[in-house]
């Protein structure tokens, strides 16, 4: 592993996603990718963006999938930086909404199944649940994975940031209707847990004629916003600084105070 930096380059792509139609929501990320500003260590993606969430036809759906990450791996190998995808995938036990952190080198970093699935969407209905919290160290630092609907449970990233998660990377598609509890939780979340949060949503709308809320954002340990998207398809690029987020832990080290044996 190469020596760990200090200043992470992040980019948080929004976009619309057409359920079903993998390439034709590839064609639109690609159009996104050529409008990157500069070099970035982190490229985020939004949730199952590109399949959405149908898995009638998810055999055909996975393997329009798998040619689709095929070629964002060497995108990321081309480029030399890590790529987090949320995407169908599929096992004996089932159909999962994961997301997957890809390395430099082009191949999968680490994996993560969401735990946590959004019963009003009927997620429960078509998905395994993951069964494990996601930390992996990287050189861009310690990174803990989650998927959207996870935000509302803060037991998982107060776990991810006890085993030393710096960045929290939260790939959402987040409703419009509810798009002020988004912001407010993943602000919470950076706040309690002295983190980086940054989570990349859709725009636009699914087959069920839900609009989904943008807002794409990034938070530094302190909550303090460091750059948000609109609801327009857009690109958020910041720079993550871990030296400031190990001088608050250190003069602010809230999780000394924990008393876990009345919790």
């Amino acid at each position: 592993m190469s020596e760990k930096k200090s200043k992470i380059r992040i980019a948080l792509l929004q976009f619309s996603c057409v359920d079903g139609e993998v390439h034709q929501n590839y064609k639109t990320l690609q159009n996104l990718l050529k409008k990157l500003a500069s070099p970035v260590d982190l490229i985020v993606l939004p949730e199952m963006w590109p399949s959405g969430f149908r898995v009638k036809e998810g055999k055909i759906l996975i393997q329009e999938t798998r040619e689709v990450i095929a070629d964002l791996s060497e995108f990321a190998k081309k480029k030399k930086t890590y790529l987090v995808t949320s995407h169908l995938e599929q096992d004996k036990k089932g159909f999962y909404n994961s997301a997957v952190l890809i390395g430099p080198s082009g191949k999968v970093f680490t994996r993560y199944h969401k735990v946590h699935l959004f019963q009003l969407g009927a997620e429960d209905k078509k998905f395994v649940p993951g069964k494990k919290v996601n930390v992996v160290k990287t050189p861009l630092g310690c990174l803990g994975l989650s998927i959207c609907y996870d935000m509302r449970f803060p037991e998982l990233t107060r776990k991810q940031a006890l085993a030393g998660a710096e960045i929290l990377v939260i790939p959402s598609a987040w409703p419009k209707v509810r798009i002020d509890h988004y912001l407010t939780l993943l602000k919470a979340r950076a706040i309690e847990n002295l983190c980086f949060v940054i989570s990349a949503n859709k725009v636009g709308k699914n087959a069920e004629d839900m609009l989904y809320g943008g807002h794409s954002i990034a938070y530094d340990p302190w909550g303090k916003k460091l750059g948000e998207l609109n609801r327009k398809e857009g690109i958020l690029q910041v720079t993550l600084d871990l030296k400031q987020l190990h001088q608050i832990r250190k003069s602010f080290p809230v999780f000394e105070a924990r008393r876990e044996e009345v919790y």
